[in-house]
């Protein structure tokens, strides 16, 4: 029974399914491929189906723009002059412009099956001032109560709340990570 369960679960795991979701855990569980092969998202990248479908996800991705509304009353309107317009389709920080910016974040979503981005404020207004993408193999996330998610650096042995995180994530399991 347990060789028969081991070869369903093999079989439906499997990376020649095309169920199987291309993300760190995945690939983490295949470290050895059938040929003896090491793989990671690293060299997974080096096969061309793979490099090619992630960039036109991540290029498609960044052409969309985010819109921000200020709504007064009933009334919404598109407000350009928002400061966080400027972050999600501008610059969002002084290494990455916003094509270049979103393009890394689904990158991330795709193959680690999550993306960690630290909302950085100024200390005077408490506003956003720039947004920092978090590697997503460094981060650790904790439910600290029914409502909150605390996220941890597992480098740097940072936390930061749910309040200081924008998170992305693919389909999970229970629908956080």
């Amino acid at each position: 029974m347990a060789n028969l369960l081991q070869r369903l679960f093999k079989r439906n795991a499997s990376l020649e399914n095309p169920s199987t979701p291309l993300n760190a855990s995945t690939l983490g569980n295949f470290a050895i491929s059938s040929a003896g092969v090491s793989v990671n998202i690293d060299n997974a990248l080096s096969v061309s189906p793979i490099w090619r479908a992630v960039r036109i996800l991540g290029e498609t991705i960044a052409t969309i723009p985010v819109k921000i509304y200020r709504q007064e009353g009933n009334i919404k309107t598109e407000d350009r002059s928002h400061p966080l317009y400027y972050l999600f389709n501008i610059e969002p920080n002084r290494l990455y412009g916003a094509f270049n910016f979103w393009e890394t974040v689904t990158l991330h979503v795709a193959l680690h099956g999550n993306s960690y981005i630290l909302i950085r404020k100024n200390r005077e207004t408490a506003q956003p001032r720039l947004f920092e993408i978090l590697e997503p193999s460094e981060i650790e996330v904790v439910k600290i109560s029914p409502t909150q998610l605390q996220y941890r650096n597992k480098k740097t042995g940072q936390s930061f709340t749910h309040r200081e995180v924008l998170h992305f994530s693919n389909t999970s399991k229970n629908g956080l990570i």
